[in-house]
Formats: structure tokens, C-alpha cells, sequence
């Protein structure tokens, strides 16, 4: 057999049906790759000399780990995304979800199956038919739709995950030049729901009493929701009201303590306090705590049933439509593009939501007069960049300093006036 890096230009022979060797016209070129398998393909080429060029093209690119896999031709969608599930098992990501019957998928993997054609009978279409101008027909049809950019662009990130996992080096099912440039949608801009300290005070008195210390622990310390429900008593110190985060359960891998507000070391004193590792808010799951915050939003008028365009996202009111009604069209989309864009609005809930707290915690220690770094060492926020999309500053707040500006300036020009003196 021959080694690594060897191999050769040939017509290969074959018998006829009557027995008489035959040559294919055609060059072949036959060599092996790093792990001494052998690979044999034909070629387009002309000459000798040009079928001599694509194999040293292959022997490089074996030499550098950059061939593609073999039946490159035969891989499906169905196998890179076979591969990211795999990834994501092993690498224990929170976004890995357990369907009903046992079946594992990611958020935004549902709708990329049905568009690529996988369903268990089917692993759907060949890779090297997803290609940018595919994907952008995607883009067209969940835009008609009415779905938002956003939600379009999450499943982009995703069809690219699928991809980068499959032509890395533990996988190795692509060449990293066989990964389509995929266009993407705009990112979404920060959104701006948020609760005043007034609004929180109206939501905590229109949902049961067991809720309020979790929903005082997002509103003034801006944790996010799940890692907030993971954190045990070991990670907190009332005495000292100070919090210990768990580095393996937020986003951005931090450990650096972060002081407790008074109101919350008073909510949380009203807990029945567990073990070391017994969880902080063990009163309620996830899951009821998110169902009771939406009823709790309808009566405190913190949110609303109503139409909303995923394009825009302009809010118009209206009663709910019955099944098979059609849906509204978007006037501020169809008046933009001069009537040539018709985008159905859905029919949805609108207003408040859980991870509106986080943002309310910038605005209530602004509103405070509170710095932005001070901020920052509540939140846990790393990059200024990234708080920036959370600090949503109120229009009255804003109006108000503007107004005592001409005040303020009058007074620190009197004060120099004395120093000097």
C-alpha cells in the first residue's frame, strides 16, 4: 500500500460486458490522506499535466488538514445537524432542549428542518444545495410570514454553528472553503420594556406572595432568570449582603461578587433558608413563575393582548381574531415601500417581560443618580458596549435634567466666582 502524501494519475480500466479490457477516457487521480485512507477521484482535466496540478492541490491540502471529507457529495443537512446536537450534548449547553419524546433540538431548529426538508423519514437535502441564495429565499418566506428580523437571524446563527461544527477539526465532515456565506438580517435593535420602581411595586401587589422574592431579586439585582433560579443559599451572605455568582451558570463565566440591595436582603429573609446547596427560590419553578409574571402584567396594565409587526414592530390594538380570520397588514410597512410590501402582523402579547427586569434595574440605580460603572458591578456587565443596549433612560427623567441645566449652570458659575474670589 502506499504511504501518506503518495499518489498518482491514471485512466482506470474496467471489462465489458463481453469480457474485453476497456480504458475510461477520463484522468483519475488516486493518493491518501493523513490517516493513510486511500481516496480516488475523477477530474475534469485535460492533460496529464493538469490532472497532475489537482493532485498536488489534494496532497497540500491533505498536508494541511483541509481536504474534505470523503462522500462530501453524499453529506446531508441532516448530518450537520446531527453533529451540533452532538456538540451541544457534549459541551452541556443550556440552549439544548429535550422535546416530549425524548428527542433532543435547539431553540430555532424546528422551522430550519422544515425548510431544508428533515423529518424522521427524511434527512434532508444535500449540503451542497444550501447555498446563500437558498437561505435567502428563507429569509423571504419567514418575512411573509410576518416573523421578525430577529428571530429570522437567531436561526442564521444557528444554520452557521451547523456548519462551523462540521468542518472543524473534531469533526471534519466539510472543508472549511465548502461553508456558504450566508447574508443576515440586520441585528435587532435593544429592546426598550422596562418597569419603573412605581410599575414594579404595581406588579409585585397583582401576583401571590410567593413570587415576590425571585421577581425583587431580578428587579433590583439584574440577574438573569435562569441563573438566578439556580443559585443556592452557599452563594449568599445576608450578614454582609453580599452574592457570589456560580461562574458555570451565567453567560459571561463571572465569579466576582456583587453586593445585595436592602430590599432584597429583606426578601430573601422572609425565605425559609435550606442547606448550603438547597436552592435560593425552591418555592416555585421557572416555569410557574414566568406563567404568574404574564397574568400579573394583564392586571397591574404593565402589558397587552395585541397586533404587532414583526418588521417594525408597530403595535396596533384590536380584538383577538377568530380561527382562520386573516391577519391585519402592516400600514407603516405597506406606506414605506410605497405599498409593494404587504407584512401580516401577529396577533401577541405585548408589554413586560421577565428579562424587562434586567433593563429596569439600569434605569431604577440611573434614576438614582448611580454611575454607570457602580451600575455595572450590580448587573455584572463587562462591556460598556453591551450595558449600553440594557440603559434605557426615561424620556421624564431625561426632560427633567434638561430643564434644571440652565439652574445647575447658573450655580457652578456663582461658585467659581467665590473660589476665585
Amino acid at each position: 500500500m502506499a504511504q501518506y502524501g503518495a499518489g498518482r494519475v491514471f485512466h482506470p480500466t474496467y471489462k465489458d460486458r463481453h469480457g474485453e479490457m476497456k480504458t475510461v477516457q477520463k484522468f483519475y487521480i488516486e493518493y491518501y490522506d493523513h490517516d493513510g485512507k486511500q481516496r480516488r477521484e475523477s477530474t475534469d482535466a485535460k492533460s496529464e499535466k493538469e490532472a497532475q496540478k489537482i493532485l498536488n492541490t489534494r496532497l497540500h491540502e491533505a498536508s494541511q488538514g483541509t481536504l474534505e471529507a470523503a462522500n462530501t457529495n453524499k453529506l446531508t443537512y441532516g448530518d450537520i445537524r446531527a453533529a451540533i446536537l452532538q456538540d451541544y450534548a457534549a459541551r452541556k449547553m443550556k440552549s439544548l432542549e429535550t422535546l416530549s419524546n425524548g428527542e433532543k433540538t435547539i431553540k430555532g431548529m424546528t422551522k430550519l428542518d422544515e425548510f431544508f426538508g428533515f423529518s424522521a423519514d427524511s434527512k434532508g437535502i444535500k449540503i451542497r444545495d444550501i447555498t446563500n441564495q437558498r437561505w435567502m429565499k428563507f429569509i423571504e418566506d419567514r418575512r411573509a410570514e410576518g416573523i421578525s428580523d430577529a428571530t429570522i437571524r437567531n436561526s442564521g446563527v444557528l444554520l452557521r454553528q451547523m456548519f462551523s461544527v462540521a468542518s472543524s477539526p473534531e469533526y471534519k465532515l466539510l472543508n472549511p472553503a465548502q461553508v456558504p456565506q450566508l447574508t443576515m438580517p440586520k441585528p435587532p435593535k435593544p429592546k426598550k420594556d422596562f418597569a419603573t420602581r412605581e410599575e414594579f411595586d404595581r406588579l409585585l401587589a397583582a401576583m401571590p406572595q410567593r413570587f415576590h422574592p425571585y421577581a425583587t431579586w431580578l428587579f433590583f439585582q439584574a440577574t438573569r432568570r435562569r441563573e438566578a433560579f439556580s443559585i443556592t443559599w452557599s452563594q449568599v451572605n445576608l450578614g454582609e449582603a453580599v452574592y457570589y455568582p456560580n461562574a458555570d451558570n451565567n453567560k459571561t463565566g463571572d465569579d466576582t461578587p456583587r453586593p445585595l440591595s436592602d430590599e432584597v436582603v429583606k426578601a430573601l429573609r422572609s425565605l425559609p433558608q435550606g442547606g448550603p446547596d438547597a436552592q435560593l427560590f425552591s418555592l416555585h419553578s421557572e416555569k410557574a413563575f414566568t406563567k404568574i409574571f404574564r397574568k400579573a402584567c394583564y392586571r397591574a396594565e404593565l402589558g397587552k393582548d395585541a397586533w404587532k409587526c414583526g418588521q417594525c414592530s408597530a403595535v396596533v390594538d384590536g380584538e383577538k381574531p377568530e380561527a382562520g380570520e386573516p391577519a391585519l397588514v402592516c400600514e407603516v410597512c405597506k406606506k414605506r415601500s410605497k405599498g409593494v410590501l404587504l407584512v401580516p402582523m401577529q396577533w401577541m402579547y405585548t408589554g413586560l417581560t421577565v428579562h424587562g427586569l434586567r433593563r429596569s434595574t439600569v434605569v431604577y440605580f440611573r434614576d438614582a443618580g448611580f454611575a454607570d460603572s457602580e451600575i455595572m458591578a450590580v448587573t455584572g456587565h463587562r462591556s460598556p458596549k453591551t450595558f449600553l443596549g440594557y440603559s434605557s433612560t426615561r424620556i421624564e427623567q431625561m426632560r427633567k435634567r434638561l430643564s434644571s441645566a440652565a439652574a445647575e449652570r447658573t450655580r457652578r458659575l456663582k461658585q467659581q466666582k467665590q473660589l476665585a474670589g
